[in-house]
């Protein structure tokens, strides 16, 4: 399943879920976790390209092996500098193996490590998370989780968002306007109780009368003296769900297109 948050993206199994997101492009933490004791994380910082990314990783060590101290656990770790990145594992309570790398295009550094709580094998899951991790150039973010999955235009601040069993929202801001983006879950239920066109009004907030019928899903478009509100809905049939994004803003360039939606 696909996960992007702030300008990165990976891959992670279908069980593993968010459970902590903090932080803004700038530096943050996100977690995701399995149903049993292993989990990955990406933590990341702007840097400049002349920072010493083995000072840093030795820093994230030692604050390691301190906490380990503390409880009185053996902690060990190793390190291994390629051309590109930094790899290292660590052994203390629990296990981790991760890679530390810098990227100069968006001016930052990436932990991306794969732990468990005991000693089983971690190898593995850094490999698949480290080989499918990008980080965008372009002008657009991808944002994905839970199954939602859309990109946006770059350096929209995250507001409030919800994760409900089978329905995620997320709300983003900015000074050229507001995204919102919103995904359900058991969509063939959901259409046999309501008309494709009338459930995307209603999700959407906006009147019917604006609607208009096309290949990909249903846009609705409403005027405004100040800003102008755009919205799409699409019926991802294989996926068995629902998804809305609408746009407020009123700067033409950022009327949505159906690429948006991943």
């Amino acid at each position: 399943m696909l996960f992007g948050w702030h300008g990165f993206q990976l891959e992670h199994p279908d069980d593993w879920a968010p459970t902590t997101l903090t932080g803004n492009r700038t530096e943050g933490y996100a977690r995701l976790a399995s149903p049993d004791t292993l989990s990955g994380q990406v933590r990341w910082k702007t840097a400049k390209a002349s920072t010493d990314l083995r000072a840093i990783l030795d820093g994230y060590l030692n604050r390691l092996a301190s906490d380990a101290k503390k409880q009185k656990i053996t902690f060990d770790s190793d390190v291994n500098s390629q051309s590109d990145r930094i790899d290292y594992e660590w052994s203390g309570k629990g296990r981790g193996s991760g890679s530390l790398i810098y990227l100069e295009h968006c001016s930052r550094a990436f932990f991306i490590e794969a732990s468990a709580t005991n000693n089983r094998s971690v190898q593995g899951a850094h490999r698949s998370l480290l080989n499918s991790f990008t980080a965008g150039e372009g002008e657009m973010d991808v944002w994905a989780v839970f199954g939602l999955a859309v990109q946006t235009p770059r350096d929209l601040v995250v507001g409030k968002h919800t994760f409900q069993s089978g329905r995620t929202r997320l709300e983003f801001r900015h000074r050229r306007g507001q995204v919102i983006t919103e995904r359900w879950g058991f969509a063939e239920q959901i259409l046999r109780r309501h008309s494709f066109a009338d459930w995307a009004a209603a999700a959407l907030e906006m009147p019917l009368g604006g609607l208009t019928e096309e290949e990909d899903g249903v846009r609705i478009f409403k005027g405004g003296l100040l800003r102008s509100t755009y919205g799409l809905a699409q019926y991802q049939r294989e996926r068995n769900q629902l998804v809305i994004l609408k746009v407020a803003s009123r700067s033409e360039d950022w009327r949505p297109t159906w690429d948006w939606l991943l």
